[in-house]
């Protein structure tokens, strides 16, 4: 019996970036997008009525920041893992945004080639343990 493909709520600006995201899941039978808004504020009224499995953020996001909003998750969603995603691959935007509760922090540059496999490993682990994912260069 196959089980149900999980739920993925992504939050982010820019509406290209939003639809490669959602054709990149797509590619995936056990991944589906089951909302995505611009904002963390849109996100949290969303995520009152919405049921995903894990929350795909931009770090930088208009009003609200990617970080604030995956730390405001993990008060009033425990459990619920967030990955956040970025342009910025400095170390320190990593650090915040593991401390604040983050699953994941990864840099856009390559993202492509692995977002569907760290979306379904964070999914996979019973208790995910934080991580910054290195780009892969080029």
């Amino acid at each position: 019996m196959l089980s149900s493909p999980h739920r993925v709520f992504l939050v982010e600006d820019h509406p290209v970036m939003r639809e490669a995201y959602a054709a990149l899941l797509a590619t995936e039978p056990r991944l589906v997008l089951s909302q995505s808004v611009e904002t963390a504020e849109e996100a949290l009224d969303a995520l009152r009525e919405t049921p995903c499995d894990l929350v795909l953020t931009d770090l930088r996001l208009p009003g609200m920041s990617g970080v604030d909003l995956v730390r405001r998750l993990s008060e009033e969603r425990p459990g619920l893992p967030a990955l956040v995603i970025s342009a910025h691959h400095e170390e320190v935007y990593a650090r915040r945004a593991l401390e604040a509760g983050a699953a994941r922090f990864l840099p856009k540059q390559g993202l492509a080639a692995r977002l569907v496999s760290v979306i379904l490993e964070v999914l996979d682990e019973e208790t995910p343990e934080a991580a910054f994912i290195a780009s892969s260069g080029g």
